[in-house]
């Protein structure tokens, strides 16, 4: 039996003029890779742009929003037995929303014009911000899909049977995570974190970062700082959107001990 349709495909502007951001729900079961397909109606036909991806979203860019053109995505997961149907179709949020006939009469496309140029701006601020003041990281997507680990999988469970498992990392699947070099990161000062535990306060202290729009950074992703090779995990994601626009990701980063992870520490070693 083929798997489930995918759900959630949501389709999302990263503001570059030619690229859209596709995403979607990753799949509850484990699956070999994700498809995802374009058309220009929501009725297709689709023609497959990539196949055997292992993460949960997909960045085309090839579709060139200079001519207007209304693009539909739609998302097929594959496993052993075979691909799933396809996901309902979706396509780009449109830059404004206007609420009658009336008003898009009145405004008409002054007012997406003005509000594409003001996000345009935003986006363009932050990347300055980043190439002054950012610095150079890579950052680690942790898979939703590939072959399932031969080290530690457990099939009656369905997940991997040691979190510290230096072939999957925890993820169910062999490699743990797809790598995304050369990221420019801002990394903020640190603050205080204090949490209640059983056996008293944990105080750490955590500091805040962000990135733009790609890649799309789910918690639980890693981020190395070239800087000192010092290796955080992502918590606390909040991905600052505006009618479809994505500006910038931020999250949290904690700081991961080679003594407590040192699996962690072989990611991205040659």
């Amino acid at each position: 039996m083929a798997p489930q349709k995918v759900q959630g495909v949501t389709v999302t502007n990263p503001m570059t003029g030619t690229s859209l951001l596709v995403s979607w729900t990753a799949s509850s079961s484990p699956v070999i890779g994700y498809s995802v397909y374009r058309a220009l109606s929501s009725l297709g036909p689709f023609d497959l742009l990539q196949s055997g991806i292992s993460v949960d979203f997909f960045m085309d860019i090839t579709a060139d929003q200079r001519q207007r053109t209304d693009y539909w995505y739609a998302v097929t997961a594959t496993d052993l037995t075979g691909e799933s149907l396809m996901s309902e179709s979706a396509n780009q949020i449109p830059f404004a929303r206007i609420s009658s006939a009336e008003e898009l009469t009145r405004l008409g496309e002054q007012a997406e014009m003005n509000h594409r140029l003001i996000l345009a701006e935003v986006v363009r601020r932050n990347e300055f911000l980043l190439r002054r003041g950012g610095e150079v990281v890579d950052i680690y997507i942790r898979k939703t899909a590939g072959t399932k680990c031969s080290n530690c999988y457990d099939p009656v469970r369905n997940q991997p049977k040691f979190p510290e498992c230096p072939v999957c990392f925890g993820t169910t699947y062999e490699g743990g995570y797809e790598s995304f070099n050369g990221v420019l990161a801002k990394i903020e000062p640190y603050r205080d974190n204090r949490e209640l535990m059983e056996a008293g306060f944990k105080w750490r202290v955590t500091p805040r970062s962000w990135i733009t729009t790609y890649p799309l950074v789910r918690p639980g992703d890693i981020l190395v700082r070239h800087l000192n090779n010092r290796r955080y995990e992502m918590q606390n994601i909040d991905v600052k959107l505006s009618r479809g626009i994505i500006t910038r990701q931020e999250f949290d980063i904690m700081e991961f001990q080679k003594t407590e992870r040192p699996e962690i520490f072989a990611l991205g070693a040659t």
